[in-house]
């Protein structure tokens, strides 16, 4: 409709007579119109596109997550008007904790209270930094008890705060847990290990299976049990496709697929061919 306005037509070539009038020769604008209406008729066509129906819930769930409106998708969206989100950093830790809800009327007490439980540093022992969303610090506050317990009690409206400042905690205490990267980085944390001698002698480890099938074949390896065990499973899967029996497989009484092997007596001469699963 918006394209139609730059286009001028004669009475006599409007594209609604064009259609009935199969003698009149359409201009270059005329066939630039209808080059217009059909792409109109092409998206009105693919608007009634049916939809299939849906009926796994997750899918449901999914698609309805994409197709709302953004207001409905952003969780900054969904909370009351004194609502706030702020990060909160720790001077000890590189995990942020992002997007913590506060409301305006929270006092800078029940903000340390909360750092608190987010990083465990006590509220004593917390110099704090407010920044703005271009990490510009605001103000500072000294731990409590440095004079400044007045601004303990002030809201957190007081300062401006809003969605996406941050609150940088700096840890005082000499002796915190988290100094170090105590609470963070699990290299620092001992490890349990068992001796050699220890382990050989422990029952129904790996280590002893492995000796198990060494002292029956002595040519036998984990490394071949592997590859044997892979072949295995393949060949299964083939026939439970449909597909025939691998060469150097077969199947048991009971229809199970396994492998054959070479069956020799004690002087090393080939006797018939059996069937012998592989273990594991």
């Amino acid at each position: 409709p918006d394209s139609y306005k730059h286009f001028q037509f004669p009475l006599s070539h409007s594209p609604h007579r064009l259609s009935n009038d199969t003698n009149t020769k359409p201009t270059n604008k005329t066939r630039t119109v209808t080059t217009v209406t059909t792409t109109k008729t092409t998206k009105t066509k693919q608007q009634n596109m049916t939809i299939p129906e849906i009926n796994n819930q997750d899918l449901l769930a999914l698609r309805n997550y994409v197709t709302a409106p953004t207001s409905q998708t952003q969780s900054h969206r969904q909370k009351a008007a004194t609502t706030i989100l702020l990060d909160i950093s720790h001077s000890n830790l590189t995990q942020r904790h992002i997007e913590i809800r506060f409301d305006k009327c929270d006092t800078i007490s029940e903000l340390r209270y909360r750092i608190h439980r987010q990083t465990g540093t006590p509220p004593q022992y917390q110099r704090l930094k407010i920044m703005d969303g271009m990490r510009r610090v605001i103000r500072e506050l000294p731990p409590p008890g440095s004079g400044s317990e007045e601004v303990e009690h002030r809201p957190l409206g007081y300062f401006g705060m809003e969605d996406g400042w941050e609150v940088n905690c700096i840890d005082t205490d000499p002796h915190s847990g988290s100094k170090g990267g105590w609470y963070e980085d699990t290299a620092l944390v001992p490890k349990y290990r068992m001796s050699e001698e220890k382990y050989n002698e422990r029952k129904g480890t790996l280590r002893e299976w492995g000796r198990e099938q060494k002292q029956k074949d002595e040519n036998f390896t984990f490394r071949r049990h592997e590859s044997e065990h892979k072949e295995l499973a393949e060949a299964r899967r083939v026939v439970k496709l449909g597909g025939e029996v691998p060469e150097g497989f077969e199947l048991d009484g009971a229809g199970v697929v396994i492998r054959k092997r070479e069956r020799r007596d004690e002087s090393g001469v080939m006797l018939q061919p059996g069937a012998e699963s592989v273990v594991g």
